[in-house]
């Protein structure tokens, strides 16, 4: 489906009817394939080689991902924005204190368990069967 879809767009069709025509993704296929604005951070390969190589309005080959296989068009590129500090400090010195706590958490289990004895009552073992 998206070599027949990748040749209707070289053919002229326009992307959002090839998408609606040929996706199998249901949560785009209506909205002709549009997935909004995405981190490429967050991609996997090779669809974020891919979309690093294209430029905006560029369409891409037929792209094989875990997904399946993709037509990528980009629409639009847009610089990530960074948040000033005073609007994420609370959730960073949160997300901090859970590290912490999490370490903590691993130190005390791994030392109970280096001085763990396992025992295993065979006759008790036996009664359960």
């Amino acid at each position: 489906e998206a070599e027949k879809a990748l040749k209707d767009i070289k053919a002229g069709k326009d992307f959002a009817a090839a998408a609606k025509e040929y996706s199998i993704d249901e949560s785009t296929r209506n909205i002709g394939g549009d997935i909004g604005f995405i981190d490429r951070g967050i991609l996997k390969e090779p669809l974020k080689s891919t979309l690093s190589r294209m430029g905006k309005g560029d369409i891409s080959g037929v792209v094989q991902s875990g997904y399946g296989f993709e037509v990528l068009k980009l629409t639009d590129v847009r610089k990530a924005k960074v948040p000033p500090l005073e609007d994420v400090r609370e959730g960073i010195a949160k997300r901090v204190k859970l590290t912490k706590k999490s370490d903590k958490v691993k130190e005390f289990y791994t030392a109970m368990n280096k001085d763990a004895v396992v025992e295993i009552n065979k006759e008790v073992l036996k009664t359960l069967k």
